[in-house]
């Protein structure tokens, strides 16, 4: 079985999208019980399923969901080796669930989840308060510029070729229990900025606030802003170059690459 949990400590709200051809296959995914009724595999609690415009349909939760708190409890089937490199070579390829050094699809629900349809639209993020990187004794600064030196340093060794790069990613492989082959298959599926200066191009693009203004609307539109809010302009984004997207007396939310563009000129 499949164990799909919440691993993002904020804490907020889930929302996938996936194309038709994965919902036919959980269309298909139906069971007869013994009263003759057809019955879908189970949905976990709060979690419904919705069309997205322009999208397909999607997995949402009406509720936040805390970290850690498990999902949905999932049936698999383990895949060998030899049969991994199959579905590679399918459309399955977007679906199978890679823990260790064993792979598997899943079924239920979990067959459902899939960002691949919506990339730059899930970013991992530093997220810190505005108080304590302005506090007055200059610490929240410091610890800014502490983290994201050691960022870039770990990023550097990590991209770096030949046995230096190789030690590096064994080393992280093996903190997770996992292998460097599999790791490395990770790092494929992810678009790392492994410099300060790539990071800082993608935050300053129009792509990046067009990315943004999907996800603040959809969020809205699915109530996950909360019942009190009553406008996507209520919860404001800030950019670098001082624009924002809702109300200016309303930001929650700031990109600063201020660090990075420290970073990016050696001066940490």
């Amino acid at each position: 079985m499949l164990v799909i949990m919440n691993n993002d400590c904020s804490g907020q709200s889930i929302a996938e999208t996936l194309p038709d051809e994965a919902w036919q296959f959980y269309d298909a995914a139906v069971t007869i019980g013994r009263d003759g009724r057809l019955r879908r595999p189970r949905v976990a609690p709060h979690l419904y399923v919705a069309n997205v415009a322009g999208k397909g349909r999607g997995v949402f939760c009406e509720v936040s969901i805390a970290a850690h708190e498990v999902i949905e409890i999932a049936p698999v089937v383990v895949l060998s080796p030899d049969e991994i490199e199959h579905v590679r070579k399918t459309r399955l390829k977007e679906y199978y669930f890679e823990f260790w050094d064993t792979y598997c699809l899943a079924f239920g629900v979990a067959s459902l989840f899939n960002s691949s349809q919506i990339p730059g639209e899930i970013l991992d993020l530093t997220v810190v308060r505005n108080d304590v990187l302005a506090r007055s004794d200059g610490a929240g600064a410091r610890f800014a510029k502490a983290l994201t030196g050691a960022w870039y340093e770990v990023l550097a060794q990590m991209s770096a070729t030949g046995p230096a790069g190789d030690k590096v990613l064994t080393a992280i492989a093996e903190g997770q229990q996992d292998t460097l082959a599999s790791y490395r298959e990770q790092l494929s599926t992810t678009k790392m900025f492994y410099t300060p200066r790539s990071a800082i191009d993608f935050g300053a693009s129009t792509d990046m606030k067009q990315k943004m203004a999907l996800v603040r609307q959809f969020v809205f539109e699915h109530g996950l802003l909360g019942n009190n809010t009553k406008s996507v302009d209520d919860v404001a984004i800030k950019y670098p170059d001082g624009t924002v997207q809702g109300k200016p007396d309303r930001v929650r939310l700031t990109f600063d690459h201020s660090y990075m563009g420290l970073a990016a000129q050696g001066k940490l």
